[in-house]
């Protein structure tokens, strides 16, 4: 039971460090204003994502965060860090300029004349905090199943002697996972049901150049989900062990001796 359990928490482990490692987090689509057919797609993570435009032809973007004064982020697609500050300082505040970013696809360059000039409100950029936040418990999840893979292989190669080593270590490591998880998934689905679904924190929409058209918490989301339920289920075969092992003992009898003195001995 225990190395089905330890299967369990290995795949747990894998799904959350594909979560956060992939950006898939938030996938959306829109329009450009005045047009009715979707041209723009963009998806990304905590770090970063990726952004096409399909405007005589199709142009594709890396998109990487910036997070400025504020405690208000931004997805740029400039080349570097000061590119990155440079479009966040003019969306946010209209001191800086927006840079020219080259497509990944085509030769196709995306300019000042695709801005307005326009200074964005504080509600359309990412939530630094909510993003910190959303990272710090899925690190935490991360580490409490890794804490339950090993119990699980200490229980397998050894009959520990502590307490928290054996079965209700496990527990303990598996229900702070599962806590610490789901209130990383409840962080990032409020910030998401706030203020992602309808603001994507890219020039098109600090703009307001673009209007969304569909978002939809993506992969990345639904991996870390499907994590906190495979570590919840890990409890089960544990569970069911010690089941079998209290109805195993109290259906096993006691062996009687007698000693040379009379006494009889029970084992």
């Amino acid at each position: 039971m225990f190395v089905v359990a330890g299967l369990f928490s290995i795949i747990a482990v894998s799904l959350n460090g594909a979560a956060l490692g992939t950006d898939y987090w938030i996938v959306s689509s829109g329009t450009l204003k005045g047009d009715s057919i979707p041209t723009l797609k963009v998806n990304y993570g905590f770090f970063k994502g990726e952004k096409q435009i399909d405007l005589l032809g199709v142009s594709l973007w890396t998109l990487h965060v910036y997070c400025g004064s504020g405690g208000s982020c931004m997805l740029s697609c400039g080349a570097d860090a000061n590119e990155w500050k440079q479009d966040f300082e003019y969306f946010k505040d209209g001191t800086g300029r927006p840079v020219t970013c080259k497509s990944k696809k085509t030769a196709k360059e995306l300019g000042l004349s695709s801005y307005s000039g326009r200074v964005a409100d504080a509600v359309e950029f990412l939530g630094n905090g909510f993003r910190i936040s959303t990272i710090i418990f899925l690190v935490l999840a991360l580490l409490f199943q890794l804490v339950s893979s090993g119990l699980c292989a200490a229980n397998i190669f050894t009959v520990p002697i502590e307490w928290w080593v054996g079965p209700l270590g496990i527990y303990i490591a598996n229900s702070a996972s599962v806590f610490v998880n789901m209130i990383a998934l409840a962080i990032w689905g409020s910030h998401y049901d706030s203020k992602l679904s309808t603001h994507l924190s890219v020039a098109e929409t600090l703009s307001n150049s673009y209007q969304i058209d569909s978002s939809s918490l993506g992969f990345s989301y639904w991996l870390s989900f499907a994590a906190m339920i495979i570590i919840a289920l890990t409890c089960i075969p544990i569970y069911f062990r010690d089941s079998l092992k209290k109805f195993a003992d109290k259906e096993m009898p006691a062996e009687q001796a007698v000693a040379p003195s009379g006494v009889i001995l029970l084992y």
